[in-house]
């Protein structure tokens, strides 16, 4: 694997701000409105997204970008873009339905 370039580490850096957000936003809506909400985990929450949806993007780019070149960082974004949405609106599904 290559060495992150300073475009790497901005999306990194853009990956921890979108997990910040989308995390303070589900933390917010179940403190104010579930009736079976615990507090106090959100940070370990958002600690676990990133151990998982960090590594996993930066895989996929380097693999996209071994196989056509100039395309790793567009395959970073979307992965991410998928992922830290898509798993907080899952959460936030399942803690509706109960």
């Amino acid at each position: 694997m290559t060495n992150l370039n300073l475009s790497y580490k901005a999306l990194i850096f853009s990956t921890l701000i979108l997990i910040i957000v989308c995390g303070s936003i589900v933390e917010w809506y179940a403190v104010n409105y579930s009736e079976n909400h615990q507090s106090g985990w959100q940070f370990t929450g958002m600690i676990m997204m990133a151990a998982i949806v960090i590594p996993l993007s930066l895989l996929l780019s380097q693999i996209s970008e071994y196989f056509k070149k100039n395309i790793g960082k567009r395959v970073y974004l979307l992965v991410t873009l998928i992922l830290v949405p898509g798993i907080y609106l899952l959460l936030w599904s399942e803690a509706l339905a109960n």
